[in-house]
């Protein structure tokens, strides 16, 4: 019996094996979780941390946000954005916020997860 497959005498079915559809079915799987977390963080809302500076400052706590790297905060001095090199955040509780200097006396600090 032949199934139109001209390389073999024996019939096997045409198409995919079961393994391939397999792995395209994770595959898609996987594209889908990927999507639905993206969808996820752009419809979070940002947490927002406030301080006013006594001028000696250099630890502002940060409560359990959302985000769990340094790299996940935005940090303003009076509206001007810093740099991550001027500051690092303690990933341990409590979550803090360290300056490299400290913030001046009456500046507002605004910490931002995004």
């Amino acid at each position: 019996m032949s199934c139109g497959n001209s390389r073999s005498s024996k019939c096997n079915p045409c198409g995919p094996s079961e393994a391939a559809m397999n792995a395209i079915a994770d595959r898609a799987a996987y594209y889908a979780r990927i999507a639905i977390e993206a969808v996820n963080q752009a419809t979070t809302e940002p947490e927002t941390w406030e301080y006013v500076s006594d001028g000696t400052q250099t630890t502002f706590n940060i409560s359990e946000g959302i985000s769990q790297v340094s790299g996940g905060y935005i940090v303003h001095i009076d509206g001007v954005y810093q740099k991550t090199s001027n500051y690092s955040i303690n990933n341990t509780a409590p979550k803090t916020l360290i300056m490299s200097t400290p913030v001046p006396a009456g500046s507002e600090i605004t910490i931002t997860t995004h």
